[in-house]
């Protein structure tokens, strides 16, 4: 018995000290057996007594394939925990560890084993629980765990990254004591960034809480986000101290981190989109609480800062040297939101997108508080917006702002309806232009008490702008001293109403092109238009909405105000000044019925004009009465007009013009006292004047010698009166009164004594259409041709003498005359054509031939009217640009005497 068991104990012996070496041999053999291509293991050490267990010196590699190598692994076990079903590891250690994972060809190698195949072949199947066994009562513990000299790199995902540990701790972890702290160190790098880590916890009471003090330096996040965001480069900094509490019965977690986070020299490119910037910080604390994956609250308080950012996307750009935000949040699960103390401060602050850009050298922003309750009620309080330099641009045009200052809050109780306040808005300095040219200038804008309600209505008490400057082509086109408006408001974006609007002093002025456009405006227009807002515009249908309304109560101008006039659309160009002293307008309403008074005083030179009245401007009817007047007004001033729409110039004369009347159910009625002394006009466009005395159905130098009297005047005293809804209505009033005055009576009869014995059948057009369509005011008798004869009579000579006497007395007179051929005129010239025609080589046949009598016959006419205007020219002497030739006429069905057609 003694020797059979001392056999036993011998075996026993044998085995346990041969076991190293036999679990040696079969590693290696398993390496090599499962894609090691060489594998070494120096030794397995086994101190049975202590309950102690080394690896040294296992390698394993395979070409093409990564490393593994652990240069020891240490492992010591607490036997005596044994019989309290415990396992203890009082001391674990590993050093020396290099080992990577790689994916490779759909194949994942852990060094140079082959994971796929190992899943594979170690499948078993794994026995059904017994239902009546107990659950386990074995836990397990860990003192402390040693790291030194850690190496693990992974490529897996087209990813890679290196970790590597100088040193690591991890201690008192046990299963039986779950109030036991657990500490985690670790120094080391992670992907060639150094980290730092330090952690204790208690991870397994259900009262959970977990304290970490976390730093990385120069990370380079790219190497995590290479695979999905290729173009993406960048490093973050940590340095983090995170408190976490979590009861899993309650579900209630809060997490307290304090610190900083800073993300630098990021760029990232695709597509359209370019990011860059300096550096990006956040430093201060976060407070986060929540019940199972809901939130509960959310606290921070901290600093955010930016620097040296470049965004570009799709013709968008954002820039700005460096960006600093301060604030209190305070979050309240997705119902409540509070931020307090917001202080913003922004350099050289650029963006823009397409055409548009904005660019602020300092932007300065604080808030007192801002409160959102329940995602529908909203209050900002002591909102503080400050920006210096401030640009704003559109494609060629700009607004530069040197300062801007505003004041405002806000507040809204279900979102539908929201008020925002703006004590102040005050703006020095602006500059509107446009391709670098400046095209308006104020040196101050001031808001006050403004009041927006939504989009409903907006209010301002007070708005006032110091040195408007508005530029033209070339020069000033209108500036003024001051301009203020006082209750303003806005209502639906329907309509604008304004108390009073006070306008003083002021220079303007208008020049107009030779096509009487008004240049300033139209260069100005020009330069605020953009060739990339034409081309982006669409046209779109008429709005059915009611038109806009304005409502002005009052209106005045005061003080100064200078307007230069400049016309060249006349020849000599039209120049004149007037300095407007006074303008007032009263209850102008766009959508009222009502009476909107005026007031006008100006002077110009010596005239005097004065106005006043009440208009119903806007009711359709008209509405109103007037009384105003023109002192002194010198006519040679505006002879340029005269001589554009009457072809005569006013080489003297002098205007006075008082009207009054009144407007009722679009009938008016008024009276006008004309007075003008010493008038006298000259003929200059012989084109024009014909138009114009076609209107007056006579020269107008015969009527100014009808109306004047002894003393060179002539007093008109013309009452106006009609419908307003008679097209007729105008100028032709004047007309009719004129022609009472006998003008056309005293006309016929001086031609008729002037003419006699060939005044018989002298006419007078009764009406401008009629005088439009012959060409002539008044028709004299013909000259009477023989057919087929263009050879002047004796008679018709005489007739010619007498012509002659008349326009001679008459320098003004003109005469049109026009040769007619007839149908009596047809057999002579036929029978010459026929004549002509078989004398030639190749005659034309019949029907060839009819081609040329029409021909023949304006000829025939022509050369009538070419013998009388040689007549009276010639042999008269009348001058020939006195003497205008029609086109020659030929009339088939006319059964009239060959002629010479006159007329005036």
């Amino acid at each position: 018995m003694v020797r059979f068991l001392l056999i036993i104990l011998v075996a026993m012996a044998l085995l346990l000290h041969n076991l190293p070496y036999l679990v040696r041999d079969q590693v290696v053999i398993w390496l090599l057996n499962n894609g090691a291509e060489t594998a070494e293991l120096k030794a397995i050490n086994v101190d049975w007594f202590d309950g102690r267990l080394s690896i040294e010196g296992l390698k394993a590699s395979a070409e093409g394939k990564p490393a593994l190598a652990v240069d020891q692994l240490s492992v010591a076990l607490d036997y005596a925990q044994l019989a309290d079903e415990r396992v203890l590891l009082t001391a674990v250690e590993l050093a020396g560890i290099n080992v990577g994972i790689r994916e490779q060809d759909k194949q994942l190698w852990l060094g140079p084993l082959d994971l796929n195949q190992l899943t594979q072949s170690d499948k078993t199947v794994e026995a059904e629980p017994d239902a009546e066994e107990g659950s386990s009562n074995w836990s397990f513990g860990l003192k402390e765990l040693q790291l030194r000299d850690i190496n693990w790199r992974a490529e897996v995902a087209g990813q890679k990254h290196h970790l590597t540990l100088s040193t690591g701790r991890v201690a008192d972890f046990y299963q039986w004591d779950q109030d036991q702290l657990v500490a985690v160190d670790l120094e080391g790098t992670l992907n060639d960034a150094p980290i730092l880590l330090s952690s204790n916890s208690r991870p397994l009471p259900e009262e959970k809480s977990s304290e970490l003090k976390v730093k990385l330096k120069n990370f380079p996040l790219h190497s995590v986000t290479a695979v999905f965001l290729p173009t993406l480069r960048a490093h973050i900094d940590l340095d983090l101290s995170i408190k976490a509490q979590s009861n899993s019965g309650s579900h209630l977690t809060s997490i307290v981190q304090s610190g900083s986070v800073r993300v630098r020299n990021l760029s990232y490119a695709q597509e359209g989109l370019q990011v860059k910037e300096q550096s990006l910080a956040w430093n201060g604390g976060v407070n986060v609480a929540l019940l199972g994956s809901e939130l509960k609250s959310l606290k921070t308080k901290g600093e955010l800062a930016l620097q040296g950012l470049a965004l570009t996307q799709a013709g968008s750009q954002v820039s700005l040297d460096s960006l600093k935000v301060n604030s209190a949040i305070n979050l309240q699960g997705l119902t409540s939101l509070s931020l307090s103390a917001l202080v913003l401060d922004a350099k050289k602050l650029q963006l823009s997108q397409a055409a548009q850009a904005m660019n602020a050298d300092d932007l300065h922003l604080t808030a007192d508080a801002i409160n959102l309750q329940d995602l529908t009620q909203l209050s900002l309080s002591g909102l503080l917006l400050d920006v210096n330099q401030l640009q704003l641009s559109q494609a060629k045009q700009r607004v530069q702002v040197s300062r801007l200052q505003l004041s405002a809050g806000a507040e809204t109780q279900d979102m539908q309806i929201w008020q925002a306040t703006v004590p102040t808005l005050t703006l020095a300095d602006i500059d509107l232009s446009a391709a670098g040219e400046s095209l308006v200038t104020l040196k101050g804008l001031t808001l006050k008490s403004a009041v927006v309600q939504h989009t409903d209505k907006v209010s301002l008490a007070e708005l006032e702008a110091d040195q408007l400057v508005v530029e033209g082509d070339g020069g000033v086109f209108t500036q003024w001293s001051k301009i203020s408006a006082k209750g303003v408001t806005l209502d639906q974006l329907q309509s604008l109403s304004i108390n009073q609007l006070l306008l003083n002093n002021s220079k303007t002025r208008l020049y107009l092109t030779p096509k009487r456009n008004l240049s300033d405006l139209d260069w100005l227009l020009a330069q605020l238009s953009s060739a990339e807002s034409n081309a982006g515009s669409g046209s779109k249908g008429a709005s059915s909405s009611a038109p806009f309304r304005v409502k002005l109560n009052r209106l005045s101008l005061s003080g100064s105000n200078t307007l230069n006039v400049v016309d060249r659309g006349v020849k000599p160009a039209f120049k004149t000044q007037l300095d407007i002293s006074k303008v007032e307008l009263r209850k102008l309403d766009t959508a009222a019925k009502g009476e909107t008074s005026f007031e006008l005083a100006a002077k110009s030179k010596f005239a005097k004009i004065s106005a006043k009245g009440a208009m119903e401007l806007f009711s359709g009817n008209y509405g109103g009465h007037w009384d105003a007047e023109i002192k002194g007004l010198e006519l040679p001033e505006v002879s340029p007009y005269s001589l554009e729409y009457t072809g005569y110039y006013l080489q003297s004369g002098q205007l006075t013009l008082t009207t009054k009347g009144t407007i009722k159910d679009r009938k008016l009625s008024g009276d006008s006292d004309i007075r003008l002394n010493r008038l006298e006009v000259e003929a200059r466009n012989s084109e024009r004047s014909g138009e114009f005395d076609q209107k007056v159905s006579m020269p107008l130098g015969t009527a100014i010698m009808v109306l004047q009297d002894n003393d060179s005047n002539i007093d008109l005293q013309i009452p106006l009166e009609g419908s307003l809804d008679d097209p007729k209505f105008g100028y032709q009033t004047i007309i009719n009164k004129l022609a009472g005055k006998g003008l056309k009576n005293a006309a016929i009869g001086y031609i008729s004594n002037a003419l006699q014995p060939f005044g018989a059948l002298i006419s007078i057009s009764q009406m401008v259409m009629d005088a439009q369509e012959k060409g002539s005011f008044i028709t004299l008798q013909p000259v009477i041709f023989e057919p087929a004869e263009t050879t002047l009579s004796s008679e018709s000579k005489a007739y010619m003498a007498k012509l002659a006497e008349m326009m001679n007395e008459r320098k003004g007179m003109r005469m049109n005359i026009c040769g007619v051929a007839v149908l009596a005129d047809k057999p002579a010239i036929w029978a010459q054509l026929q004549e002509t025609n078989k004398q030639q080589k190749a005659p034309l046949d019949e029907a060839l031939l009819l081609l040329e009598l029409e021909p023949a016959l304006q000829a025939l006419a022509q050369q009538r009217s070419d013998a009388v205007k040689t007549e009276l020219s010639d042999k008269q002497g009348i001058d020939s640009e006195r003497l205008f030739s029609c086109y020659p006429k030929v009339d088939l069905k006319s059964k009239d005497k060959p002629q010479v057609s006159l007329g005036l």
